[in-house]
């Protein structure tokens, strides 16, 4: 009587969570839709569905945020930005994925005339009034006990990056500032 009690009950209860529990993982497996307002990148940031795909796997959302990007209102972009402040993991993502954006734009897409035009014009930025006075208000900054524990949590999450970051990503961004820095040097200028 006991065992057939237990057949009665237990096999089928057991089966059902073997089926919510298979139906959950197939769901898991399954890419999560693409991004199309800043709300569906903030659910999509926090997906288990998003956290778990490979790398390559993510790309696809990547330049779909990166596009989506541009098109943000001031408001939106400073929101985000809060979102991503607080979520170190897609932070990262979205460093990298900024970076092979940057890459693809200068050296893939572009002449050397007009990578250059665009290191032109990083480079005025850098040195004009508003960008001096920027890398002085840093400094100052950072001689506060605030900036100087600002400082520290910048270099540590670096390290971080170096630690964990995706490789081909790291090299684009030394590629680029080993540009930057020859063209500066082409221009006369000083290294940063």
């Amino acid at each position: 009587m006991k065992s057939k009690l237990i057949k009665l009950v237990l096999l089928p209860a057991l089966a059902l969570t073997a089926l919510v529990f298979g139906g959950y993982q197939a769901w898991l497996r399954t890419p999560p839709a693409m991004p199309e307002t800043a709300d569906d990148v903030e659910a999509l940031l926090t997906s288990r569905r998003y956290a778990r795909l490979s790398n390559t796997d993510k790309r696809p959302y990547q330049e779909r945020m990166n596009e989506m990007w541009g098109s943000l209102s001031k408001e939106d972009r400073k929101w985000l930005g809060e979102q991503l402040k607080d979520n170190p993991d897609a932070r990262q993502e979205a460093m990298e994925q900024g970076i092979r954006t940057m890459y693809r734009t200068m050296i893939i897409q572009q002449d050397e005339a007009a990578r250059n035009a665009m290191l032109d014009m990083i480079i005025n930025q850098m040195e004009s009034a508003e960008g001096r006075q920027r890398r002085q208000d840093d400094q100052a900054r950072r001689d506060t006990p605030e900036g100087k524990k600002q400082e520290e949590e910048g270099r540590r999450r670096m390290m971080d990056w170096l630690d964990k970051g995706d490789p081909q990503t790291m090299g684009y961004g030394s590629e680029f500032f080993k540009m930057l820095q020859d063209r500066r040097k082409e221009r006369g200028l000083p290294p940063f």
